[in-house]
């Protein structure tokens, strides 16, 4: 793993959101490649969302349950996502040296 990356603190939620994209777009006859033409959005990043190395945003959630008719089933489990995957490595050390900042002060 190269300097400055670490895997989430909690791989195994987000790895269950995106085993949960994954069978709801295969049930729906997506690709990849075709479910990210019709959201706009790369198909490495709907790879990335379904290997659980990148949470969804929840707006994007609420869009992949219209599309795959999923009845907010995703929209739910990414609202479900520990705090921790919520957001990327360099916001999270953002906060951390911020919160370091402030006890400082």
């Amino acid at each position: 793993m190269s300097p400055g990356k670490r895997p989430p603190k909690n791989p195994s939620a987000m790895k269950m959101v995106g085993d949960l994209l994954a069978l709801f777009r295969r049930a729906a006859g997506f690709t990849q490649a075709t479910l990210g033409e019709r959201l706009v959005i790369a198909e490495s990043t709907i790879a990335a969302y379904e290997q659980g190395r990148r949470p969804s945003l929840p707006d994007t959630a609420v869009q992949m349950d219209q599309l795959l008719d999923t009845k907010g089933a995703l929209a739910v489990a990414v609202a479900g996502l520990p705090e921790i995957d919520q957001f990327p490595l360099y916001a999270e050390q953002y906060m951390a040296h911020e919160r370091e900042a402030i006890a400082l002060s």
